[in-house]
């Protein structure tokens, strides 16, 4: 079992790895609990100590025996460590195939070792890390405006030659590549080439950038500057630059320059659109400091209510998408027993009727519960399907008539109407 640490070909952090893959070896113990393969990934056996299933074991012993590893990353060697959990000490070689695909010895040992207990074995590597990319930025920029070698020139504000490299600045730059394409003015002249309506300190930028990927280490560059820095950029199709100025300009923005900041961003075309967004991120946040100071106390009152009604705005959206996200939040209902309710309000108190929204409806009486007033239920048990119970005869001989009040007094004559019609003499029908 085997892991490295080192340093990446094209980083500068330290990584730790395991094994990957196994390319060759000499022997296996067999092609399952000792195989060769087992020395892929994290250790198995480790810390145990013993002739144990899970580690790589080989068939024959002799001095001879290797296996051939390899990493899922390309690295410079800056340490391994060797799990051994068995008869300990019997690694007496470690080589590395180097970027010229030669091996490489970086550890080795006169005779083998007996030890009786498992260890992780870190052997002693000679450290011999890259170049460090640094040292190629610090050697191109001694090169940044210097006359030697150099083979063009320019003039800027009328007065001032800088110095610069066809190869460099050609590589690096579309606009200064077709310049000096064949047949151009400037190919043939020797003259320095007038560059107008940039500073000097904007243009030392763009020299800068073309030979180190970086902006000049110095005060002078300040987020107004860097707004220039920015413009020239735009002017020369550098969008790289451009996408550094404003990210240094985010990053050096405080409550003292974002006012003038913002103005320089502003006021001038073309306007940075990204640089007057970021200072009203930031002003949004700072109104109160930003008020009192004299950048913004001494502005045109135009440009205090532009600066104004811009950070307002951004705190609408801001209040705006809390008030949504509180709306939200006050939606969800707060009893578990009903997680799709969005009104517990409606539910129910009852849990007899759990699903009737209105409980005030429901009938008091549990011997009618599909009735939804129950006021209208007759208080008699003999006539449940009377909605009027106050249209039920008193009288129990005639359930079915419904004014008691027609009904013959006669029980003799059950079937006249109209008891006053009926003759007095019971011996006939019309008297004499």
């Amino acid at each position: 079992m085997a892991s490295s640490e080192s340093l990446p070909t094209d980083k500068t952090t330290t990584l730790s790895q395991w094994v990957k893959q196994v390319n060759n070896y000499s022997s296996q113990y067999d092609n399952t609990s000792w195989a060769a393969r087992c020395i892929i990934g994290e250790p198995k056996v480790y810390p145990e100590y013993g002739d144990i299933a899970g580690a790589w074991a080989m068939e024959d012993q002799d001095a001879n025996q290797f296996i051939e590893i390899e990493y899922e990353e390309a690295v410079y060697i800056t340490g391994i460590d060797i799990y051994e959990t068995y008869h300990a000490g019997g690694v007496v070689a470690v080589k590395a195939l180097d970027e010229y695909n030669k091996w490489r010895c970086l550890f080795s040992a006169e005779r083998p070792q007996v030890i009786k207990t498992s260890r992780i074995f870190k052997p002693d590597i000679p450290v011999d890390p890259p170049p460090s990319m640094n040292d190629l930025v610090n050697d191109l920029q001694i090169t940044v405006n210097n006359p030697h070698f150099s083979d063009c020139q320019f003039l800027i504000e009328d007065k001032y030659t800088l110095y610069a490299h066809k190869v460099i600045i050609c590589a690096r730059s579309d606009y200064f590549k077709a310049m000096f394409c064949d047949n151009t003015q400037e190919s043939q002249s020797l003259k320095p080439i007038v560059i107008k309506d940039v500073c000097r300190d904007s243009f030392m930028a763009v020299l800068h950038y073309l030979y180190t990927n970086k902006l000049p280490d110095v005060p002078q560059y300040t987020c107004m500057m860097l707004t220039d820095v920015w413009r020239v950029a735009d002017r020369l199709k550098m969008e790289g630059l451009k996408r550094l100025a404003v990210f240094v300009i985010s990053l050096q923005i405080n409550e003292h320059n974002v006012v003038d900041t913002y103005v320089h961003a502003a006021e001038t075309l073309p306007i940075i659109e990204e640089v007057k967004t970021n200072c009203v991120v930031y002003m949004s946040s700072n109104l109160p400091k930003i008020v009192n100071t004299p950048s913004f106390t001494q502005l045109p009152q135009e440009v205090m209510l532009e600066i104004i009604q811009g950070t307002t705005a951004k705190l609408q959206i801001i209040w705006r998408n809390s008030s949504r996200d509180a709306s939200k939040s006050e939606e969800l209902s707060p009893n578990p027993e009903f997680p799709h309710s969005s009104k517990p309000e409606e539910l129910s108190p009852d849990p007899e009727f759990p699903h009737s929204s209105k409980p005030e409806e429901l009938s008091p009486d549990p011997e009618f519960p599909h009735s939804s007033k129950p006021e209208e239920l007759s208080p008699d048990p003999e006539f449940p399907h009377s909605s009027k119970p106050e249209e039920l005869s008193p009288n129990p001989e005639f359930p079915h008539s419904s004014k008691p009040e027609e009904l013959s007094p006669d029980p003799e004559f059950p079937h006249s109407s109209k008891p006053e019609e009926l003759s007095p003499n019971p011996e006939g029908s019309k008297g004499m």
